[in-house]
């Protein structure tokens, strides 16, 4: 039997808007980077470690809301 989320489900609309938040801040990220190529010395601190560890916390808020 397959499953599927009935589209006026909760959960269907959290997924939607994490998905929204994914591609406007994806959006923010280029603009940024398009805007700001020789201004972004200050943007150092940005390693994919700190990445990784803000995309750790991020997952254990939304999921613990």
């Amino acid at each position: 039997t397959i499953y599927r989320l009935d589209r006026s489900s909760a959960a269907s609309d959290v997924y939607k808007r994490q998905i929204r938040m994914f591609v406007l801040a994806m959006l923010v990220l280029v603009i940024v980077g398009l805007l700001a190529r020789e201004q972004m010395s200050y943007l150092s601190f940005i390693t994919t470690w700190n990445v990784a560890i803000a995309i750790m916390i991020f997952g254990e808020i939304s999921v613990y809301q």
